[in-house]
């Protein structure tokens, strides 16, 4: 690969929790430099042409670079990944609020985007069924599968294969950039399976420092 990574390795990952002040909960993503920040508002009140009387409501903005156009469609896909994971009966007749604003695209950017998203949902404390995290697998012309591409790989690639799991392993969505077989199907599941613990795992450590941090300021 050009910047030298083997076939299953992600590039360098980094979140930062809280970095947006004016919302409820907020976190940095980043696929070295896909870059996607997401804030939580809420839960808030719901509109009265909105509400559920046993439920919460979720919406999704999602906010592209300019002059690009698919933010309807990751919207739409944001939100039926995220929906489930949220305990909304705790929450009846209010909404939740997710936006989130991409910085700089260069690949995997659906997957950026739902970690950005669940994890600025954990920090604004809203009741959670478990986490959740998503990378991206590609299968390239050679029948090849490759982790985590760049923008450059994923338009060499035959499909992309956005993968969210949840902490046991299980898929909560999948969506492909092109029709692809069964085999290769599996076998981007496969790839991906491991790299979603990764992320779960670094995921949970920034989850942990920021609370042993928080702990540490109301002790002294």
């Amino acid at each position: 690969r050009d910047d030298g990574r083997e076939n299953c390795q992600l590039r360098p990952l980094s979140c930062e929790n809280r970095p947006l002040n004016q919302a409820d909960g907020s976190a940095r993503f980043n696929f070295d430099k896909t870059c996607v920040y997401a804030g939580v508002f809420g839960p808030t009140e719901a509109k009265a042409n909105q509400r559920l009387s046993e439920e919460s409501i979720l919406n999704v903005n999602f906010s592209m670079p300019t002059g690009q156009d698919q933010h309807r469609e990751i919207e739409s896909i944001i939100k039926r990944t995220i929906e489930p994971l949220v305990i909304r009966s705790e929450n009846p007749m209010c909404a939740i609020e997710v936006t989130l604003q991409v910085v700089n695209d260069d690949g995997s950017l659906l997957a950026a985007s739902l970690n950005a998203a669940i994890s600025a949902l954990i920090d604004a404390g809203v009741p959670m069924r478990g986490q959740a995290a998503a990378v991206v697998s590609a299968v390239m012309a050679d029948g090849s599968i490759i982790l985590d591409p760049t923008s450059r790989e994923e338009k060499d690639a035959l499909s992309c294969v956005t993968f969210a799991m949840d902490s046991a392993g299980g898929i909560i969505t999948s969506c492909c950039t092109a029709a692809i077989g069964d085999d290769q199907f599996f076998a981007a599941a496969d790839v991906a399976t491991a790299a979603v613990r990764t992320v779960l795992t670094f995921l949970r450590m920034g989850v942990e420092r920021r609370v042993a941090v928080e702990n540490a300021c109301w002790a002294a």
